[in-house]
């Protein structure tokens, strides 16, 4: 998977719970994209920025499966959140990167708290591993600093966006056997939730 910036592709939690409300009415994703622009769904003032999230929506769509949508529907708001995280490492590779290289070791070696030298480091770091994001401007890296920040706060798993103190998030056993089921552990690693 290539990498790409996360600037401008926020939680989106409201939004997802729309798409996948409809994918559960069986609609397709184009009768759902027709819905959404001509209903207006996400209620933004602009065309644009409807198209910038859906298509963000979309690629995350991807990596859900009928099982998935009904465990959505039924679960908990923080599973909720933590499905969007979950679909969110799915389709950006460099939100898995962090998730696994810096979130993961902190439940690891129980560190809860996050500092923006961390943060800078993996990104020296993986500019200097990976071309695409060597020649990402700083404006570009900075929006994907914040972010990476807004969706760990979004998720659950930063507590405060001050002292960004990382917590434990609660997901349901419906959620955890799901992601077992697909052999997909180190998701649940990267969410802390095997090093509880």
């Amino acid at each position: 998977m290539k990498y790409t910036t996360l600037s401008g592709d926020r939680s989106l939690l409201r939004e997802l719970k729309i798409m996948i409300e409809l994918l559960n009415q069986n609609f397709s994703m184009d009768e759902i994209k027709k819905k959404v622009f001509e209903e207006n769904l996400f209620q933004y003032s602009s065309t644009a920025s409807t198209q910038r999230v859906f298509t963000a929506l979309k690629k995350r769509l991807k990596y859900i499966d009928k099982e998935l949508v009904q465990i959505f529907i039924s679960t908990s708001y923080d599973t909720k959140r933590a499905i969007n995280l979950y679909l969110i490492m799915k389709s950006n590779k460099l939100m898995f990167d962090f998730m696994f290289e810096i979130i993961r070791e902190k439940y690891l070696y129980k560190n809860f708290k996050l500092n923006d030298f961390e943060i800078n480091n993996f990104f020296e770091e993986k500019k200097i591993q990976i071309s695409e994001i060597s020649n990402w401007s700083e404006k570009t890296l900075r929006r994907t600093k914040t972010e990476i920040k807004k969706i760990l706060y979004d998720s659950g798993i930063i507590k405060d966006k001050k002292t960004m103190e990382i917590q434990y998030i609660l997901i349901d056993d419906s959620f955890k056997k799901y992601i077992i089921s697909k052999n997909e552990e180190i998701f649940l690693e990267c969410m802390g939730v095997l090093f509880r």
